[in-house]
């Protein structure tokens, strides 16, 4: 008997009603792949705006990652929580914001209520990655951030992606994130 294909992100997307958040759980040999197929989904497909904040990679090297696999970024905004720990030269720019580190959850949290201020149709905001989080802050600190972010997106007609790598998230933090989230999704 031949093995049923696990459906892709379109799939599990499209049976979705917006606003909706999600804890997207990503195999790590698959988790460039799942990122680029995610982002084209949403700001080709569904033609959203959106800000990805990024706790695993610079932004300036996830722009360059998603526009090689021939995905247009240009409405999708950057919190970068990577470079400054780097680098000194990480400056602000229209489509980046800097903050010192992950395990700046305040200044994260003043990035994205700007941005959430900002009135913009079809919007989605990306966490990437709630394990990079969890390398930086205790799980009681990623938890309320997490509850933070979902009461601030609920009330702002936003989406929601929660990222996490497969394997890395024990039982405990999904079972912390399905109280925040509509679904957990796994690819």
């Amino acid at each position: 008997m031949p093995v049923k294909a696990r459906p892709g992100i379109k799939e599990q997307f499209d049976l979705l009603a917006k606003p909706y958040t999600v804890l997207l759980v990503i195999d790590p040999g698959r988790y460039q792949d799942g990122l680029n197929e995610l982002i084209r989904y949403l700001f080709e497909d569904q033609k959203m705006s959106g800000m990805y904040l990024t706790a695993a990679k610079s932004a300036v090297k996830l722009d360059e990652l998603f526009r090689v696999s021939g995905i247009n970024t240009d409405n999708l905004f950057f919190i970068d929580t990577v470079s400054k720990m780097t680098s000194s030269y990480a400056a602000d720019s229209d489509r980046v914001r800097y903050v010192e580190n992950p395990n700046s959850l305040t200044e994260i949290s003043i990035a994205l209520s700007k941005f959430l201020k900002i009135p913009v149709a079809n919007r989605m905001l990306i966490v990437d990655s709630i394990s990079a989080l969890l390398v930086h802050n205790d799980a009681e600190g990623v938890s309320k951030f997490i509850h933070f972010l979902h009461s601030k997106v609920s009330g702002t007609n936003t989406s929601a992606i929660f990222i996490a790598l497969k394997g890395e998230t024990d039982k405990t933090v999904q079972t912390r994130m399905s109280q925040f989230v509509d679904k957990i999704i796994e690819i």
